[in-house]
């Protein structure tokens, strides 16, 4: 982390304004879209008198594909760089039934990744709200809650135990192939408040506005919608579209296709090479207190893709940020994106702009 001494001296004494600096230390965290945990472990089967490095070789083609945002990372080229599997093993235990949770080394891993010039999907990534419509045959057509419809739900994305419906295995289908790609997925509730708003009707139409107003309330940062008829929605061919902000892709594909296909689509933005870095510009007004530099530093210094952070100038209630960025401006912008504490305040003309301006956004 790299500041410049004099340029925080002077933020400092038009902040302090008495308070001792002691008691101002404290900044406080961020919360960011969705923090995705594990991605550098994964469960594999390990059938009784194998060969245990086959496993630590299957468990590290699972966490490369979370990583990297690939679902298929390695070439012939770059799959000898990491073939001694156990040399990168930091941990694993056996959890039962024939199965066993391997963790890797996260320096020496990314170490290989930067050598091979594969990219690097950090934590910190987009929760993608699922509505999925199932037209099963007879005049039944359902959307697919998160859980039992009228069971007490508290976190959307997450039945609670012991809901159980036809529709489970469709559920955990959705949510374990977005779990071996690292998206975080949120399920809808389907209560009351939903339909007041969207209809399988709007859902299967293809209408985007009620989907999209349905879907504020829970704060996604994309929004996959599936289509889906037959008897059986867990092996049927869905139509499946991906909206993010004003952008939409549409592609048909199994219901592993839905998950698989916006991570192939987020990860082509976000993940960034070693070898991309630049050196970028970030002007942030509505900087009014210590804390608020405090807040805005803390998270731009803990982006996933930014290498350094310095302080170049202060200004009245706005700070210029040197940034050096795994990437481009644009993934910068798209990163910053999934955190609501800044605003961008003007698009640049060029995608590749060096010099970006935010906003702090009050609460």
């Amino acid at each position: 982390m790299i500041v410049q001494m004099s340029v925080v001296a002077s933020f400092l004494c038009r902040c302090l304004r008495g308070l001792a600096l002691a008691g101002l230390l404290f900044m406080a965290g961020i919360a960011s879209a969705a923090t995705v945990g594990n991605l550098y472990s994964a469960e594999v089967e390990r059938p009784p008198g194998t060969d245990l490095n086959d496993a630590f070789h299957l468990a590290l083609e699972q966490v490369l594909i979370k990583v990297t945002g690939r679902s298929a990372p390695l070439t012939a080229e770059t799959r000898a760089e990491f073939g001694n599997s156990a040399a990168l093993v930091q941990q694993y235990r056996n959890t039962g039934d024939g199965k066993i949770e391997v963790g890797f080394d996260p320096v020496a891993l990314r170490r290989l990744l930067d050598s091979a010039g594969l990219p690097v999907w950090e934590a910190e990534r987009p929760a993608v709200l699922v509505w999925l419509a199932m037209d099963t045959g007879r005049g039944q057509r359902e959307i697919l809650p998160a859980a039992e419809t009228g069971a007490d739900t508290t976190l959307p994305g997450f039945p609670p135990p012991g809901a159980s419906t036809q529709f489970d295995p469709v559920r955990q289908q959705l949510l374990d192939t977005g779990g071996q790609r690292g998206l975080p997925l949120i399920l809808p509730l389907v209560d009351s408040v939903d339909l007041e708003t969207v209809t399988f009707s709007d859902l299967w139409g293809d209408f985007s506005e009620p989907v999209i107003a349905a879907s504020a309330r829970y704060r996604p940062d994309a929004i996959l919608i599936g289509r889906v008829r037959g008897a059986d929605p867990a092996t049927g061919r869905v139509r499946w579209t991906l909206l993010t902000g004003d952008e939409r892709l549409d592609w048909v594909g199994s219901l592993a296709a839905g998950p698989d296909g916006a991570a192939d689509r987020l990860a082509e933005r976000l993940a960034a090479t070693a070898g991309s870095a630049s050196i970028i510009s970030v002007q942030v007004s509505g900087v009014e207190t210590l804390q608020d530099y405090g807040a805005v530093f803390n998270y731009l210094d803990g982006l996933g893709i930014v290498e350094t952070c310095s302080v170049d100038r202060v200004e009245a209630d706005r700070v210029w940020f040197g940034l050096r960025v795994r990437g481009d401006a644009d993934r910068l912008m798209r990163s910053i994106a999934l955190s609501r504490l800044l605003s961008l305040t003007e698009f640049p003309d060029d995608p590749q702009s060096a010099q970006l301006h935010y906003v702090l956004v009050d609460g």
